[in-house]
């Protein structure tokens, strides 16, 4: 991302974004509305990291393979 404008366009929540697919991997991003060019914490179980949880990863894995399969 370089300016703002593309941060909006592409509904960026900060860096690190992780994306399975193209769907951001915290659950309920898809609702948020705060893009821009700026640093991502993500709070899960009580916890801040500057990294997304491993089991939120895990499971945007699993719906995406339970998604593409007929």
């Amino acid at each position: 991302m370089e300016t703002v404008e593309d941060a909006e366009r592409e509904r960026f929540l900060g860096s690190p974004t992780v994306r399975i697919d193209g769907s951001d991997v915290e659950p309920g991003a898809g609702e948020r509305d705060d893009f821009g060019l700026k640093c991502r914490l993500y709070r899960s179980g009580g916890m801040t990291s500057g990294v997304p949880p491993r089991e939120w990863v895990v499971a945007a894995i699993r719906s995406t393979v339970a998604g593409s399969n007929p």
